[in-house]
């Protein structure tokens, strides 16, 4: 569109506005494609004005419930209808107007309600970005400001940013489950140096580690896709765990929630586990270096233990297998076959 001064320019801010509100109700109304958002990005990033008009249609949209009978905000809205949307004028755009792009009516005053609501409450979701830590053996839980909540396990370091376009998390090390809010157009993101986890509303977990990243979905759905070219992987229905190793390798399988979030009781769960897996879990839980000799390391085990008492768990492999275990130095421990 071409942007002229006087009430051009307040027609082409109607127009931006207009397009953006179309823009929300495409993406809110539940089924958005990977075509829709590609298609929205591409809007988004043709113009610097159209994200600010996103920003204002977005955040007026998300008051005007609570808001819009305020005396202040009736007001508000008076004034607003003069302001004009701040930057340059844009190029005349390579196709014209979609049709969608009327769906709204009343654009104009949705524009006005945006510019005094944002005028008036500053959106706390926006321009956010925060790191938080969990020391070995500490669990973690952060609410976050769309109401979503966050829960680290052991030694684990992310950091949350949150912007008009998306909520993104980036898993540096360690595990956390994620319960994503309902409600938010925006999409829910975690990545860690390989993997893209894209969820919206639902619940499920991440962990990154030196063999792999693993994603287990217990509610709702997610896509996984790689980071390197950005190629879908899969996409994880309620009980599938997926892990993708180190060698891009992809192995999905069932599981449950109580076996996956053991760790949120204090616990660790294991069938048929490797006794070296077992201990490689255990250490993520205390500062003890464990070392297993040839012979002990093939064992499996079975079994719901507490991570904090590697000791009570090491009896019971005594107990039920012939190995046996001794301190062979502060914080080390060598577990052995016997005979």
């Amino acid at each position: 569109m071409t942007v002229s001064s006087g009430d051009g320019h307040h027609h082409g801010d109607d127009g931006l506005l207009a397009d953006a509100a179309a823009w929300l109700s495409r993406l809110t109304g539940g089924e958005a494609s990977d075509a829709d958002w590609d298609e929205f990005t591409g809007w988004l990033y043709a113009d610097p004005r159209h994200g600010k008009a996103m920003h204002l249609v977005e955040s007026g949209w998300r008051a005007s419930g609570d808001l819009a009978d305020d005396p202040l905000i009736q007001a508000e809205r008076r004034r607003a209808r003069g302001l004009r949307l701040a930057g340059p004028s844009t190029r005349p755009p390579a196709r014209p107007v979609r049709p969608w792009s009327m769906a709204l009516a009343g654009a104009g005053a949705l524009a006005a309600a945006a510019l005094a609501v944002v005028s008036i409450f500053p959106p706390a979701n926006y321009a956010t970005q925060q790191t938080y830590r969990s020391a070995i053996g500490q669990m973690v839980e952060v609410p976050l400001p769309d109401g979503s909540l966050l829960r680290l396990n052991t030694d684990t370091v992310l950091t949350v940013e949150y912007g008009w376009l998306g909520r993104n998390v980036r898993l540096q090390r360690g595990e956390a489950e994620f319960t994503v809010a309902h409600g938010d157009f925006r999409p829910f993101t975690v990545r860690d140096d390989t993997l893209s986890v894209r969820a919206t509303g639902t619940r499920f977990s991440v962990r990154d580690s030196e063999g792999g990243t693993r994603v287990f979905l217990a509610e709702g759905g997610v896509d996984l896709r790689l980071l390197a070219d950005d190629r879908l992987l899969t996409r994880l229905t309620p009980g599938q765990r997926a892990d993708l190793a180190a060698d891009g390798k992809l192995a999905l399988a069932s599981s449950d929630a109580t076996r996956e979030f053991a760790w949120r009781q204090g616990q660790v769960a294991f069938e048929a586990t490797p006794l070296a897996t077992a201990l490689a879990e255990f250490a993520r839980y205390s500062p003890v270096d464990v070392q297993v000799l040839p012979g002990a390391a093939e064992l499996k085990v079975s079994g719901v233990y507490r991570n904090s008492d590697l000791i009570a768990f090491l009896n019971a492999v005594s107990r039920l297998y012939k190995v046996r275990w001794h301190q062979s130095a502060p914080g080390r421990v060598v577990v052995e076959p016997v005979g």
